[in-house]
């Protein structure tokens, strides 16, 4: 089954997401230091994984995570959500290991900025331990 589906959260200092989002050529044009970029292709993963499109969408989703990464800096807890959706396509594809690697940095970053009892830590503890 796929991933839940996840709200893109944006900080107070970052541009809205663009109203519609480009095709998967034009995203790839896209400048991977803004926030808005990293909506763009987190939304358009999620819509090539819905299709299908497993490869395509596992690209988009390591583009995501690395314009999160670039934008908010690599310990900020909302890269998480980007580092979570690249863990459940990597499960899905048969790839544990990779998959295990992006779930246990989402406890990492969710542990360091909410603590070990969060509700988010404590989600992605238990992602990680069933993977």
């Amino acid at each position: 089954t796929p991933p839940p589906q996840t709200i893109v959260r944006t900080s107070p200092q970052s541009a809205s997401p663009p109203a519609s989002s480009p095709s998967v050529s034009r995203v790839s044009d896209l400048d991977i230091s803004s926030v808005s970029s990293w909506a763009v292709y987190h939304n358009e993963a999620i819509k090539l994984q819905r299709d299908g499109h497993a490869v395509e969408a596992m690209r988009m989703f390591e583009k995501a995570a690395e314009a999160q990464a670039n934008f908010l800096g690599p310990e900020h807890p909302d890269l998480a959500v980007s580092v979570n959706s690249l863990g459940h396509i990597y499960r899905d594809m048969g790839r544990a290991e990779d998959a295990k690697l992006c779930f246990r940095r989402c406890v990492q970053l969710y542990q360091k900025a909410y603590g070990p009892q969060d509700p988010r830590t404590i989600d992605a503890q238990r992602l990680l331990e069933a993977t």
